[in-house]
Parts: structure tokens; C-alpha cells; sequence
């Protein structure tokens, strides 16, 4: 949610509220730079496994997460 309201306030996206995951990605994906498509894809499916499948990100795939955060706090 962070993700998408960084890009909301910088006005580089709207999204519905209605929006679901993946409705969220796709746009990412055809309006967004590639690093910042990139970290929107990782966050998404680890929020996915986390919150359907029970499976939280291992420590490695949380530090690369928050290494990946930064892409959205770049200019638009």
C-alpha cells in the first residue's frame, strides 16, 4: 500500500480503490519504469505468498524488499 500511495502523492499513478493485487501490477507494469515495475512485481507476490499462502519472505528476500523500496521514492 506504501508502494502505490508514493506514486499516488508524487501523481505518477491513480488507481482505484477497488483495485485488486494484480489489477494494481498490470498498471504498474504499463506505466512505470522498469525499476519501479520490477519492485512492484516483488512486493506483490511476497505480499501474496504472505498473506493467502502463510509464507513470509526469508530474510534475504526481506532485505532485498526494502533494498527494492527505494525505486519509489525516485522522481517520477
Amino acid at each position: 500500500r506504501a508502494a502505490l500511495v508514493r506514486l499516488d502523492e508524487r501523481g505518477a499513478l491513480e488507481i482505484p480503490e477497488s483495485a485488486t493485487e494484480f489489477e494494481c501490477l498490470r498498471m504498474i507494469r504499463r506505466t512505470q519504469a522498469e525499476g519501479i515495475a520490477g519492485a512492484f512485481g516483488a512486493l506483490t507476490h511476497s505480499w501474496i505468498r504472505a498473506r493467502y499462502a502463510h509464507e513470509p519472505p526469508n530474510d534475504g528476500e526481506f532485505d532485498a524488499l526494502c533494498a527494492g523500496f527505494g525505486a519509489f521514492e525516485a522522481p517520477a
